[in-house]
């Protein structure tokens, strides 16, 4: 459904590569929660923990399909990692590799 929706806005047009920041719903939403710097949620952030839940499965079958394109990082390590592997991930893309 959401490889469908993307298709149906913006037509074959996709990215070479895409990052997924992978992370468990509930584990998403204590962050939201322990931030407390925003005073209003929008609708989607405040949608049951089972509705992340269906949106992050959609994703990661995505990914799954596309696997030269996307690449999978667990968004529970630390920022400075999570770019650590996006640098090394976007060198490989742009030498050819990935």
């Amino acid at each position: 459904m959401i490889l469908k929706l993307h298709l149906d806005i913006i037509g074959p047009c996709l990215p070479d590569l895409t990052f997924l920041l992978d992370l468990d719903p509930a584990i998403g939403i204590a962050r939201l929660k322990e931030c407390g710097k925003r005073k209003f949620l929008d609708r989607m952030e405040t949608e049951a923990v089972a509705f992340h839940q269906r949106v992050r499965e959609g994703y990661l079958k995505i990914a799954e399909a596309d696997r030269r394109r996307f690449v999978i990082l667990d968004a529970l390590n630390n920022p400075e990692k999570i770019f650590s592997d996006m640098l090394q991930s976007l060198k490989g893309n742009l030498e050819g590799g990935k």
